[in-house]
């Protein structure tokens, strides 16, 4: 299904009922937006802090490195999708 929306002048677009019900975002839950060659992708931001504490590690935790992990992840599933449908 395709959506077609107007940008505000804030720079503001509401995503589709159907679009947030298919990713489970809910009202002021933080999305992901990832610039992969001429498309953009949206998903939900994921809380990996809920998971802290539940291995024991020596490793310190960094919001930054974890982020650029995930990011690297996605990016890299998604070029896997991009390139099975060709």
């Amino acid at each position: 299904m395709i959506y077609t929306n107007r940008l505000t002048q804030k720079g503001q677009v509401t995503i589709p009922q159907e679009i947030r019900n298919f990713l489970g975002i809910k009202p002021r839950q933080f999305v992901t937006f990832i610039k992969y060659k001429n498309q953009v992708i949206i998903t939900p931001k994921k809380n990996i802090s809920s998971l802290m504490g539940s291995l024991k590690t020596r490793k310190k935790y960094s919001d930054e490195k974890a982020d650029k992990s995930i990011m690297e992840y996605i990016k890299k599933e998604y070029a896997k999708e991009i390139s099975s449908r060709r």
